[in-house]
Protein backbone atom coordinates (compact mmCIF):
# COMPACT_ATOMS: atom_id res chain seq x y z
CA UNK A 1 0.00 0.00 0.00
CA UNK A 2 3.01 2.65 1.21
CA UNK A 3 4.46 1.66 -2.33
CA UNK A 4 1.03 2.19 -4.51
CA UNK A 5 1.21 5.80 -2.35
CA UNK A 6 4.86 6.74 -3.24
CA UNK A 7 4.22 5.66 -7.04
CA UNK A 8 0.54 8.63 -7.21
CA UNK A 9 2.78 11.16 -5.07
CA UNK A 10 5.33 10.57 -7.56
CA UNK A 11 3.23 11.04 -10.63
CA UNK A 12 1.68 13.47 -9.46
CA UNK A 13 4.89 15.76 -8.45
CA UNK A 14 6.27 14.72 -12.02
CA UNK A 15 2.67 15.53 -14.03
CA UNK A 16 2.34 19.64 -11.90
CA UNK A 17 6.36 20.30 -12.39
CA UNK A 18 5.60 19.65 -16.06
CA UNK A 19 3.21 22.79 -16.46
CA UNK A 20 5.90 25.13 -14.54
CA UNK A 21 8.44 24.58 -17.11
CA UNK A 22 9.09 25.93 -21.05
CA UNK A 23 8.04 23.35 -23.08
CA UNK A 24 10.78 22.35 -25.43
CA UNK A 25 9.49 24.47 -28.27
CA UNK A 26 9.53 27.71 -26.51
CA UNK A 27 5.62 27.80 -26.24
CA UNK A 28 3.64 28.68 -23.25
CA UNK A 29 -0.26 28.17 -21.89
CA UNK A 30 -2.96 28.35 -25.12
CA UNK A 31 -1.39 27.83 -28.44
CA UNK A 32 -1.72 30.88 -30.87
CA UNK A 33 -0.09 32.04 -34.14
CA UNK A 34 1.72 35.38 -33.73
CA UNK A 35 1.62 36.49 -37.49
CA UNK A 36 -0.41 39.69 -36.46
CA UNK A 37 1.09 40.43 -33.42
CA UNK A 38 1.22 44.17 -32.54
CA UNK A 39 4.32 46.06 -30.80
CA UNK A 40 3.36 47.51 -27.20
CA UNK A 41 3.19 50.80 -27.95
CA UNK A 42 0.39 49.90 -30.58
CA UNK A 43 -1.74 47.81 -28.91
CA UNK A 44 -1.35 50.85 -26.05
CA UNK A 45 -2.26 53.38 -28.78
CA UNK A 46 -5.61 51.12 -29.55
CA UNK A 47 -6.84 51.37 -26.31
CA UNK A 48 -7.67 54.74 -26.12
CA UNK A 49 -11.15 54.06 -27.05
CA UNK A 50 -11.89 51.03 -25.39
CA UNK A 51 -11.51 49.76 -21.64
CA UNK A 52 -10.35 46.11 -22.72
CA UNK A 53 -9.03 44.61 -26.28
CA UNK A 54 -7.93 40.61 -26.84
CA UNK A 55 -4.90 40.92 -28.87
CA UNK A 56 -1.27 39.65 -29.28
CA UNK A 57 1.08 41.83 -28.21
CA UNK A 58 5.31 41.27 -29.34
CA UNK A 59 8.45 42.66 -27.61
CA UNK A 60 11.23 41.97 -25.79
CA UNK A 61 11.57 40.81 -22.22
CA UNK A 62 12.58 43.61 -19.78
CA UNK A 63 11.34 41.86 -16.47
CA UNK A 64 9.85 38.81 -15.34
CA UNK A 65 8.90 37.50 -12.18
CA UNK A 66 11.96 35.35 -10.05
CA UNK A 67 10.12 33.87 -7.62
CA UNK A 68 7.52 32.09 -9.81
CA UNK A 69 7.39 33.53 -12.79
CA UNK A 70 3.84 34.63 -12.93
CA UNK A 71 4.14 38.01 -14.83
CA UNK A 72 6.48 40.01 -16.84
CA UNK A 73 7.24 43.27 -18.53
CA UNK A 74 7.49 43.76 -21.95
CA UNK A 75 9.59 46.88 -23.44
CA UNK A 76 7.58 49.47 -24.60
CA UNK A 77 10.30 51.91 -26.66
CA UNK A 78 9.15 55.46 -26.18
CA UNK A 79 6.77 54.63 -23.08
CA UNK A 80 6.09 52.92 -19.49
CA UNK A 81 6.60 49.56 -19.84
CA UNK A 82 3.77 46.80 -20.05
CA UNK A 83 2.71 44.83 -16.95
CA UNK A 84 1.73 41.25 -17.71
CA UNK A 85 0.01 38.90 -15.73
CA UNK A 86 -0.54 35.28 -16.87
CA UNK A 87 -4.27 34.41 -16.30
CA UNK A 88 -4.69 32.17 -13.37
CA UNK A 89 -1.37 31.30 -13.21
CA UNK A 90 -1.48 28.50 -16.00
CA UNK A 91 1.96 28.65 -16.62
CA UNK A 92 4.99 30.06 -15.03
CA UNK A 93 7.96 31.69 -16.78
CA UNK A 94 12.03 30.89 -16.40
CA UNK A 95 13.96 33.48 -15.58
CA UNK A 96 16.10 33.39 -18.54
CA UNK A 97 13.66 34.37 -20.63
CA UNK A 98 14.59 38.70 -19.74
CA UNK A 99 16.03 39.92 -23.31
CA UNK A 100 14.28 37.24 -25.51
CA UNK A 101 11.51 38.80 -27.90
CA UNK A 102 8.58 37.15 -26.99
CA UNK A 103 4.68 36.86 -28.79
CA UNK A 104 2.12 37.42 -25.95
CA UNK A 105 -1.65 36.30 -26.61
CA UNK A 106 -3.95 37.58 -23.93
CA UNK A 107 -6.64 40.43 -23.06
CA UNK A 108 -5.33 44.34 -22.57
CA UNK A 109 -7.74 45.99 -19.86
CA UNK A 110 -7.82 49.50 -19.05
CA UNK A 111 -8.68 51.19 -15.86
CA UNK A 112 -8.31 54.60 -14.03
CA UNK A 113 -5.64 55.49 -11.59
CA UNK A 114 -7.38 58.17 -9.22
CA UNK A 115 -5.55 61.53 -8.48
CA UNK A 116 -4.36 60.75 -5.03
CA UNK A 117 -3.02 57.42 -6.58
CA UNK A 118 -0.92 58.90 -9.11
CA UNK A 119 0.35 61.12 -6.60
CA UNK A 120 1.21 58.72 -4.13
CA UNK A 121 3.46 56.52 -6.99
CA UNK A 122 5.17 59.81 -7.83
CA UNK A 123 5.61 60.23 -4.54
CA UNK A 124 7.45 56.51 -4.14
CA UNK A 125 9.61 56.85 -7.66
CA UNK A 126 11.36 59.96 -5.54
CA UNK A 127 9.34 63.07 -7.46
CA UNK A 128 9.83 66.20 -5.68
CA UNK A 129 6.34 67.90 -4.30
CA UNK A 130 6.50 70.32 -6.70
CA UNK A 131 6.32 67.37 -9.51
CA UNK A 132 3.49 65.79 -7.61
CA UNK A 133 1.03 68.56 -6.84
CA UNK A 134 1.48 69.48 -10.85
CA UNK A 135 -0.25 66.23 -11.16
CA UNK A 136 -3.76 67.45 -11.61
CA UNK A 137 -5.24 64.62 -13.84
CA UNK A 138 -6.06 60.65 -13.44
CA UNK A 139 -3.52 58.10 -14.99
CA UNK A 140 -4.67 54.92 -17.44
CA UNK A 141 -3.24 52.04 -16.33
CA UNK A 142 -3.00 49.64 -18.95
CA UNK A 143 -2.06 46.14 -18.42
CA UNK A 144 -2.42 42.25 -19.84
CA UNK A 145 -3.53 39.26 -18.65
CA UNK A 146 -1.71 36.52 -20.97
CA UNK A 147 -3.04 32.72 -21.84
CA UNK A 148 -0.09 32.27 -24.16
CA UNK A 149 3.19 33.57 -24.94
CA UNK A 150 5.56 31.98 -27.88
CA UNK A 151 9.38 32.90 -27.16
CA UNK A 152 10.54 33.83 -30.89
CA UNK A 153 14.28 34.76 -30.48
Amino acid sequence: MKQLAAIALSFLLFSCSKDAKMESDGKYGEPFIADSARSVGEAIKAMSLVTEMPVVVKGTVAEVCKSEGCWLMLKNEGGEDLYIDIAGKKFHLTPDIEGKTVAVKGVLTKEPISIEEVKQMAREAGKTEAEVNAITSIKDDIAMEATGLIVLK
